[in-house]
């Protein structure tokens, strides 16, 4: 059964940081950007963030790109609070998206986004 999610958040996982950038459905144009340090503090500060913007965790789809054990922080902290996170490779999205021009953390997290919400059907929660 698929949810009927309502925003996409992708996350572009770094050593130091998390660029994080959220899709609402529905909402053309709107689109939402933070940067946060990889930390416990800074997933507490995603989530307080995502609070603000008025996003429900249960109407939310996660991705994170997998890079090893950079995303374990945000994973679990996502987790606890029983999101749906898919955990998705690198390879995949890039090639999933024709060619691109341009690449920083913030663009990388928005492209994401931008699968998660095209591709949503195909979506492969992570279970622990």
């Amino acid at each position: 059964m698929i949810k009927d999610f309502k925003q996409f958040v992708g996350i572009d996982v770094s050593k130091l940081t998390l660029d994080v950038s959220v899709i609402f459905d529905g909402e053309s144009c709107r689109i939402e950007y933070i940067q946060v340090v990889n930390s416990i503090k800074g997933s507490m500060e995603l989530l307080i963030f995502l609070s603000k913007k008025k996003v429900r965790l249960k109407n939310v789809l996660f991705c994170i790109e997998h890079t090893g054990l950079y995303g374990s922080l945000i994973m679990s902290s996502l987790l606890k609070k029983k999101a749906d996170v898919w955990f998705e490779m690198p390879y995949i999205i890039k090639h999933s998206m024709g060619i691109q021009r341009g690449k920083t953390d913030k663009v990388d997290s928005l492209r994401i986004a931008q699968y998660v919400s095209r591709f949503r059907d195909k979506a492969q929660l992570y279970k622990l």
